[in-house]
C-alpha cells in the first residue's frame, strides 16, 4: 500500500514540474496591428503530398520586438474532415493592417475538398 502512495505522490509532482516548466500556450495572432504594410506576398513552390495534407502558404508575421515584418514559410497541415484551412492574412483599414491568424473553419455540406 505504502509503495502505492509515493508512486502516486512520485508521478503528481512530475506532472507539477512538467506543467510550471511547459512553456506558455501560443495564443492566436488575430489581434496584431500594424501602421506598416506587409511586403508583397512570397511565391513558393507547393511540395507534392499525400492526401489527407493540405497546403498552408507562406505569410508575413510582425515581429514587435524588431518592429518589421518576418516571412513564415508555408507549411503541410494534416487536413481535418468536415474543415477547410483559412490562410493567415493582413487586411487593410483605414491605413492600419490587421492580421488575422490561420485557422480552420467548418465546411460548407457539400463542399468539395480542396487538395
Amino acid at each position: 500500500m505504502r509503495r502505492g502512495r509515493t508512486r502516486n505522490a512520485a508521478l503528481a509532482l512530475v506532472m507539477a514540474l512538467v506543467w510550471v516548466a511547459a512553456p506558455p500556450v501560443v495564443q492566436a495572432k488575430s489581434d496584431v496591428e500594424s501602421t506598416v504594410a506587409p511586403p508583397p506576398t512570397r511565391t513558393e513552390t507547393i511540395p507534392k503530398h499525400k492526401a489527407g495534407y493540405v497546403w498552408a502558404p507562406g505569410y508575413w508575421s510582425w515581429n514587435e520586438r524588431g518592429h518589421k515584418h518576418v516571412w513564415v514559410p508555408g507549411r503541410l497541415l494534416r487536413d481535418k474532415r468536415g474543415a477547410r484551412w483559412v490562410p493567415d492574412q493582413w487586411e487593410e483599414k483605414n491605413g492600419r493592417y490587421h492580421f488575422t491568424e490561420g485557422h480552420w473553419e467548418p465546411r460548407p455540406a457539400g463542399a468539395a475538398s480542396r487538395r
